[in-house]
């Protein structure tokens, strides 16, 4: 009998001055332990909440939104340099990995996100 691993799928909305569509990307991390990977969910949720703060169209802060940069939580991290947020997912050996959000940017929505099972190559396929 395999283990079975779970993953993150991120659903959201990419684009440019042209247009828009959907995408969705899984996450590179992958966690033996279920309640790892939906403390992950919870930190992706609050990462793209605080992101939400910032002012799209000028790349800063709002500042009628200002926050305190010492009450983010230790997993979110503000890049003074480039004016972005980090965000850091947790391992399932208590190790935290930080990774690129591709749904934050002038032209991108987060929808959602999902913990999904990792396909066993045994059990499926695609053609």
């Amino acid at each position: 009998m395999s283990k079975q691993f779970y993953k993150i799928k991120v659903f959201y909305e990419t684009g440019d001055s042209f247009g828009s569509n959907d995408k969705e990307t899984i996450l590179e991390p992958e966690w033996e332990k279920l309640d790892v990977a939906k403390e992950n969910l919870k930190r992706i949720k609050t990462h793209y909440k605080i992101y939400q703060r910032l002012d799209h169209h000028n790349y800063s802060w709002d500042k009628e939104k200002r926050f305190d940069e010492k009450k983010l939580p230790d997993y979110v991290i503000y890049d003074k340099k480039n004016n972005w947020l980090n965000l850091k997912l947790l391992l399932d050996n208590g190790n935290e990995m930080q990774i690129y959000v591709g749904w934050c940017g002038y032209f991108e929505r987060l929808y959602g996100a999902d913990i999904i099972i990792k396909e066993d190559e045994e059990m499926s396929f695609q053609i």
